[in-house]
């Protein structure tokens, strides 16, 4: 277990016990076998980072519920304030939007040539120029596939939450548990990976926002909401921005194509294997913790989450998770003995429901055959 398991050693918490007894019943004799955690250090710096006036940002945008995927663009000016946000489904839909205080606009025509703008009144507001207020608190820092991030979060309960890039201070992520109007059309989707986010010298807004005045034309929106998500406002113009739309996510994101999902064998990791991840909770007043996960499916039908916190990383306790039952054993480190309860309140027949956690994997799965 590399540097946890060292120092949950030198502890000689009951967590080692534990943990080394679940992995010799489970384990064969003959596994080899090895996992280091994600090291999850204290922010450096430690101070909210804080957004240019002016950015552009390409984002990968995950839909909360079952659905495609969707491209966004977006470029940012402080000084109007307005937002431009251009998104398109990777496999249908399509729609340009001109966001300022005052109205939310369509944009008509193509995308480095817009002729004219449909209003659909103020239903969205542009993002606030700082997405982390002062009071917000950095948890943690943690290579991530590779890259430096720090995982940031508002204070209180907000459903925000961010991984900002070490290197840039900028977001690199973004991962909401359920929709927000801030920041708008991002806030839409569960998590947003941001393939590109870069400063600006300037924009063009000012110009796209005369441009939508002197052409505005009303339109029908009747069966929209209040405040309309992007699947939504796509519905309500398809020319030329889903002509465009192929070509344009690939030149937003390289590579990226749905097309490249045809005929392909829908991936299926082994019966059995041992990997390392930061887990996140969906309860808003958890942190997310480093964590060895091993999956039995062959034999006992059985993933085991070890959760770690801190850093050192010290083992937190142990879930246990079968077919629609799962428990949680919570250690002290107080030298108090552990206690075993269900993740979930249980039922008359003493049985609980499947904890739920969203997991996000950070290291090669490896072999355990």
């Amino acid at each position: 277990m590399g540097e946890g398991g060292n120092y949950i050693h030198r502890r000689r918490s009951p967590g080692l016990l534990a943990l080394g007894i679940t992995l010799l019943w489970l384990l064969p004799a003959n596994a080899e076998w090895s996992a280091t955690l994600p090291a999850f250090r204290a922010c450096t710096p430690a101070t909210p980072p804080e957004l240019p006036a002016r950015w552009r940002a390409v984002g990968l945008l995950m839909p909360f519920e079952q659905g495609q995927l969707d491209v966004g663009e977006f470029v940012y000016d402080a000084a109007l304030p307005a937002m431009r946000a251009t998104v398109y489904g990777l496999e249908s839909g399509a729609v340009d939007l001109l966001i300022t205080q005052q109205d939310t606009y369509v944009i008509h025509g193509a995308h480095g040539a817009p002729t004219y703008c449909t209003s659909l009144g103020p239903r969205l507001r542009p993002p606030s120029p700082q997405w982390l207020a002062k009071e917000s608190v950095c948890l943690g820092q943690s290579p991530v596939a590779s890259h430096a991030v720090q995982w940031w979060k508002k204070s209180g309960f907000d459903a925000a939450r961010y991984w900002i890039s070490t290197d840039t201070r900028l977001p690199w992520r973004s991962l909401f548990l359920r929709r927000a109007l801030e920041p708008s059309i991002i806030g839409d989707y569960a998590m947003s990976y941001f393939a590109a986010f870069t400063p600006l010298p300037d924009t063009n807004l000012a110009a796209l926002r005369d441009l939508c005045a002197k052409t505005v034309k009303p339109v029908e929106a009747k069966d929209l909401s209040a405040t309309p998500t992007a699947r939504e406002l796509m519905a309500l113009g398809k020319e030329p921005a889903e002509n465009e739309r192929k070509a344009r996510i690939g030149e937003l994101i390289p590579g990226l194509s749905h097309k490249a999902c045809a005929g392909m064998k829908t991936p299926r990791w082994p019966d059995r294997f041992v990997t390392t991840a930061i887990v996140t909770p969906i309860q808003l007043d958890e942190y997310p913790y480093s964590t060895l996960i091993y999956y039995d499916w062959s034999e006992a039908h059985t993933q085991l989450i070890l959760p770690f916190y801190g850093y050192p990383p010290v083992l937190q306790g142990i879930l246990s998770l079968k077919d629609r039952v799962g428990y949680r054993q919570h250690y002290s480190h107080e030298h108090k003995p552990g206690v075993c309860a269900a993740r979930a309140s249980r039922s008359r027949r003493g049985k609980c429901r499947r904890p739920r956690w969203r997991i996000w994997p950070v290291a090669t799965i490896l072999n355990n055959s």
